[in-house]
């Protein structure tokens, strides 16, 4: 009979932003500006990223 092998998930720290443009607290900006975020590590591109927060979205997820 096999036994069942005992595995623990890998305890991967949360992305970071370490960059958007416009900067945090930007004032004057463009209605319309394309918002940029920098994170510290490479995201899975195989998980569909959907926004969670209210309001419309225009533009691409690469």
């Amino acid at each position: 009979m096999l036994s069942l092998a005992s595995w623990t998930p890998l305890q991967a720290a949360a992305p970071q932003v370490i960059e958007s443009i416009p900067a945090n607290g930007a004032t004057g900006v463009a209605v319309g500006t394309t918002v940029v975020f920098k994170f510290d590590q490479a995201m899975a591109t195989a998980i569909p990223v959907m926004a969670s927060m209210p309001g419309i979205f225009v533009g691409n997820i690469e």
